[in-house]
C-alpha cells in the first residue's frame, strides 16, 4: 500500500512539475511577444532619434553637396583656360593674314 501511495505521489510531483513547466514556456513567450511589441512601438514612436538622423544626413548631404559644388568649379575653370589655350593656338597656327594688293594687282570691278 505503500508503495502505491509513493508512486501515486510521485505521478503528482510530476503532473505538477509538467504543469509548472508549461506555464514557465507560456509566460516565456508571452513576455517575447510583449518585448517585441515595444521594440516596435519603440522603433515607430521615437520621434527624437528619427529626427536627430535626419538632420545628421542632411548635414552630410550638403556638405558633399558644397564640396561637388568646389570640385565642379574648379573642373570649369580648368576646362575654360584650356579651352582658351586651344582657341589661341588654333588661331595662332591656321589664320593667315590676308596679303593687301598691290596697286597694279587690282582686280577691276565691273
Amino acid at each position: 500500500m505503500v508503495l502505491i501511495e509513493n508512486k501515486s505521489k510521485t505521478m503528482k510531483n510530476n503532473l505538477q512539475i509538467d504543469a509548472f513547466a508549461t506555464n514557465i514556456v507560456r509566460t516565456g513567450e508571452s513576455l517575447l511577444g510583449i518585448i517585441a511589441q515595444l521594440k516596435h512601438i519603440k522603433l515607430l514612436n521615437d520621434f527624437t532619434s528619427i529626427e536627430t538622423e535626419a538632420l545628421s544626413k542632411a548635414e552630410e548631404y550638403k556638405q558633399q553637396s558644397e564640396i561637388s559644388r568646389a570640385a565642379l568649379k574648379r573642373l570649369q575653370n580648368n576646362i575654360s583656360l584650356a579651352l582658351y589655350e586651344l582657341e589661341d593656338s588654333y588661331y595662332s597656327i591656321h589664320v593667315v593674314p590676308e596679303e593687301e594688293p598691290e596697286n597694279g594687282d587690282e582686280m577691276d570691278v565691273q
